[in-house]
């Protein structure tokens, strides 16, 4: 069984953050460290989906988990699909004095010994800058896909 914890601190309101925690970062940079990031794509409550990814070195797993509970300050996430026997977390999110603070906890079952090395130096990347940079993209994209909607219509077959 692995465990893993880290409590990480931002200057940041807690409600940016979490909506930032809703997209992938656009860019993350390999090192040394293995890196775990996670994002909740329909927000932070009961019953939706939280993306995992584990990066060490060129070697990336991914897994789902589905959120079993959440509060106003903490996420329960169980397993949904992957590659391990058991998987659980513990997101818990407190803004405090103009600090907003991030602890997670996970915990492994079934793992292999390479994931169990690689989570042994592990650090979570939150990666908000990266994050809103995936935000801005989705957001310009989506602007022209809207505005730009008619153009595949031939000027031929309009009415009029």
């Amino acid at each position: 069984m692995v465990k893993f914890s880290q409590t990480s601190w931002f200057e940041s309101k807690k409600e940016d953050a979490l909506h930032l925690l809703q997209h992938v970062p656009l860019r993350v940079t390999v090192e040394e460290t293995p890196l775990v990031y996670y994002y909740a794509p329909d927000g932070f409550i009961s019953g939706a989906s939280v993306q995992y990814r584990l990066i060490s070195g060129l070697r990336r797993l991914d897994w789902t988990g589905i959120i079993s509970s959440a509060s106003e300050t903490e996420v329960v996430v169980r397993l949904s699909c992957g590659p391990f026997r058991g998987f659980d977390a513990r997101h818990s999110f407190v803004h405090e004095e103009g600090l907003f603070s991030c602890h997670d906890h996970f915990s492994f079952q079934g793992e292999d010994a390479t994931f169990k090395k690689a989570m042994e130096h592990a650090k979570v990347l939150y990666a908000f800058e990266a994050r809103r940079n995936t935000e801005k993209i989705l957001l310009s994209v989506e602007a022209e896909r809207e505005t730009r909607q008619f153009e595949a219509f031939d000027q031929g077959m309009c009415a009029g």
